[in-house]
Parts: structure tokens; C-alpha cells; sequence
């Protein structure tokens, strides 16, 4: 199997552990449906190595965006919307809805993960 290269590319996370502003900041490099990403709160265990444990994951709605956009998700609560550039790209904001930070510790990462299938299980019968 060959992967192919995300359609998002991480460009940082702004102002680790302050809840007000703390964001993670992705670019749109290809034409995509965002519906496909999940983000996934993550620490760093070893040198590459991450784990997930009962860190929260955000999964982003239909919306389909295009290559020079910008994804903004802030850790706070918040409304989602949009704003067009002066270039004429469009940056998206989304929130978390988180009360505390969630990347304040230095061993705090984010996992983009691209979906092409999933499939939901284990409801009780």
C-alpha cells in the first residue's frame, strides 16, 4: 500500500496552555473534504512515538475547502465561521469547546489523521 501525502499540512500550535488563544493551525495544500481529518490530542512517549490514552479527538464537519485556505481550531468554546482574505483564500475557524488547554505540557502533540473508511460498532443490541 502507498500512502499519500495529506491534503492538510501542520503549520503550529499557537500559544500552548493558554486557554483564550491556544489553536492549532493547519494549511489546505489540495482541494479536500475536511469531513475525512480527525485531529487527535496526543503525547509524546518517546522520540516519534505518540499515545492517544483519554485525550479528546476533533472531527471535523462536512466542508469542503481548497488548496491555499487556511483551518484554524482553537482549544476554547466558540461558534465556527469563516473570513475571506485580502488574497482571496478563506481562513476557518473551529473550536474544541474545551475548558482547560490541552497542549500546555511540552510532551503535548496533535495526530492529523486522514479517514478514507470507518465504520462505527459495537452498539448493544
Amino acid at each position: 500500500m502507498i500512502a499519500e501525502p495529506l491534503k492538510l499540512k501542520y503549520i503550529n500550535i499557537g500559544d500552548r496552555g493558554d486557554i483564550g488563544h491556544e489553536r492549532i493551525h493547519l494549511k489546505v495544500v489540495s482541494d479536500c473534504d475536511i469531513s475525512l481529518y480527525v485531529l487527535i490530542a496526543t503525547k509524546e512517549i518517546a522520540h516519534g512515538r505518540v499515545q492517544a490514552g483519554s485525550r479528546p479527538a476533533f472531527w471535523f464537519t462536512a466542508l469542503k475547502v481548497n488548496a491555499g485556505d487556511h483551518l484554524i481550531l482553537y482549544t476554547k468554546a466558540g461558534d465556527s465561521y469563516e473570513k475571506v482574505r485580502t488574497d482571496g483564500y478563506t481562513n476557518y475557524f473551529f473550536y474544541w469547546n474545551r475548558s482547560k488547554p490541552l497542549f500546555g505540557d511540552p510532551q503535548a502533540r496533535v495526530l492529523v489523521a486522514e479517514l478514507n473508511s470507518w465504520e462505527a460498532v459495537g452498539r448493544a443490541t
